[in-house]
């Protein structure tokens, strides 16, 4: 499969790998994750401006124009921090899975399931998990759309003051917790003439910033600020307040399972980078490191 990822593969991992975050984000942080992701906008415009001045195909391309040895360290921590974040998404879902779905599952057979799942996804690189990402986007942003659209009825604003909602504390903590796994993203993203990426790389931001915010409101509108604070998975919680008939009772069950593909997702997205890197580091090594030239 050829390296470079249509645009539109680069859009739905950003918008998987960044909704995940819905299940375990404070309701109460619904406005700084708006607010977060009108940052990340920015920050994400401001990358592909560079990228074009600077002319790099993506983040790695970046990293290589560092000395030998600085290249080397810049891909052996990333490699570390992927592999931990990798495990931490994963055993993050299982715990969920444990507590809400499966009790009688231990949490860690579900996270091991869950990282091998991640590993065969992520086991062809990126292009392949793009092109799985594209449906898994849409089969995911179908559900979270329906649910927040059929529990309309049931919401009721609560009244706070801007001041309450929004604070700089909450703003940076859900932009380096939330939002700053697009950066892993953005080492395979950069300038492109013939596959131009900032469109949909933008718009896969902004709808994960609006599934975090509404998930978020809801689950406050819905529960009530106190009892929404209260509760481990809030948006969970609050997505089981409507049925269809018989046809649909447990409506959360529906909104979980979304929301843990897109745990799958950020769990695959982290491997594929730990496999970038290891194929780097092994290039690497096999390169001699030029000499200082004689004077």
């Amino acid at each position: 499969m050829p390296d470079r990822v249509f645009p539109r593969g680069r859009g739905a991992l950003l918008f998987l790998i960044l909704s995940a975050d819905a299940l375990l984000l404070p309701s109460g942080l619904w406005l700084d994750a708006l607010a977060a992701g009108v940052l990340a906008l920015l920050i994400g415009t401001g990358w592909f401006a560079l990228a074009r001045k600077y002319r790099f195909a993506d983040g790695f391309a970046l990293l290589d124009r560092l000395p030998h040895g600085a290249a080397r360290l810049a891909d052996g921590l990333i490699l570390v921090l992927a592999a931990l974040l990798a495990v931490r998404t994963a055993f993050d879902l299982a715990g969920f899975l444990h507590e809400m779905a499966l009790p009688g599952l231990p949490v860690w057979l579900a996270g091991g399931v869950l990282l091998l799942c991640a590993g065969l996804l992520a086991r062809h690189g990126l292009p392949a998990l793009a092109l799985w990402a594209v449906p898994s986007a849409w089969a995911a942003g179908g559900v979270i759309a329906l649910s927040l659209l059929l529990s309309l009825p049931d919401w009721s604003l609560p009244r706070l003051t801007l001041s309450t909602l929004l604070a700089p504390a909450g703003l940076f903590r859900v932009q380096g917790t939330v939002f700053g796994h697009a950066l892993f993203v953005l080492l395979f993203t950069g300038d492109d003439p013939d596959l131009p990426q900032t469109r949909a790389a933008l718009t896969g931001v902004a709808c994960a910033a609006l599934a975090l915010a509404l998930s978020g409101l809801r689950a406050a509108a819905v529960l009530g600020t106190r009892c929404a604070a209260a509760l481990p998975y809030p948006a969970y919680t609050a997505a089981g307040v409507f049925a269809i008939g018989d046809f649909l009772q447990r409506s959360e069950a529906l909104f979980g399972a979304a929301l843990s593909l897109c745990f799958l997702a950020r769990a695959a997205l982290l491997l594929a980078v730990c496999r970038a890197c290891l194929n780097r580091l092994r290039t690497r090594r096999k390169q001699p490191v030029s000499a200082p030239p004689a004077v």
